[in-house]
């Protein structure tokens, strides 16, 4: 998994990289090793000489690999809300557990066999992450995104954290270039699924391509 690669050509590496680097720690297992990543660590971005290949300098902090990534993920995640199906059986997060729980239950109930034993498995792949085919998920974005270009809107969300404090998170919302809706209507849509929380818009709004998403996500790839 790992190789020893020389200082200089691991310098010229990286600085040919347009996400950048970040370090890694090794944490151990009955087995072997786990590699952990920091991508929120921003790096210092790397000026080569184009004639010797030596490093000149370090550039001032550039961002980090998971800001620069931020768009990609936005309209990956207005894919996923699209066409849920297109991801088949994969959840995101914990909070996606429960619905597909309960749809499962109203479904032996339609079929008349609530009060029946269940068996449920639980199995863990090894080496899952590690055998993954990255060139084969490129090429399935070519089937999952469905818009030439996507607009990302900036926005912040304010909710009450407790009694006497509130939380404020900014994040981004994509849409298909020729879908500028409104914030207020895209606002109503997200308050249905929110309590107690106010939407504000950045007023920012940004494009991304799909062919630049695929461009990012080969280059995170490899």
């Amino acid at each position: 998994m790992f190789a020893e690669v020389e200082k200089t050509k691991a310098l010229r590496i990286l600085a040919r990289r347009q996400l950048g680097y970040t370090l890694i720690r090794l944490l151990p297992k009955e087995t072997g090793v786990r590699p952990i990543m920091n991508l929120k660590r921003r790096g210092f971005g790397l000026e080569v000489n184009k004639r010797t290949g030596e490093i000149v300098r370090q550039k001032f902090l550039g961002a980090s690999i998971n800001a620069l990534l931020t768009q990609v993920l936005h309209v990956l995640n207005y894919e996923k809300q699209r066409d849920p199906a297109a991801l088949g059986s994969s959840l995101f997060s914990v909070s996606e557990l429960y619905p597909r729980l309960k749809q499962f239950k109203q479904t032996l109930v339609n079929k008349g066999w609530q009060g029946r034993r269940l068996y449920l498995v639980k199995a863990d792949v090894q080496s899952c992450f590690d055998t993954i085919d990255q060139t084969r998920i490129i090429d399935l974005l070519d089937n999952l995104l469905s818009e030439d270009e996507y607009i990302l809107q900036k926005y912040v969300t304010v909710q009450p954290k407790d009694s006497s404090r509130i939380g404020t998170r900014y994040t981004m919302k994509a849409n298909p270039a020729d879908d500028i809706s409104a914030f207020s209507t895209m606002a109503a849509n997200m308050a249905q699924k929110s309590r107690n929380t106010v939407f504000s818009s950045a007023s920012l709004m940004t494009s991304c391509s799909s062919l630049l998403i695929e461009m990012m996500l080969s280059v995170s790839s490899k």
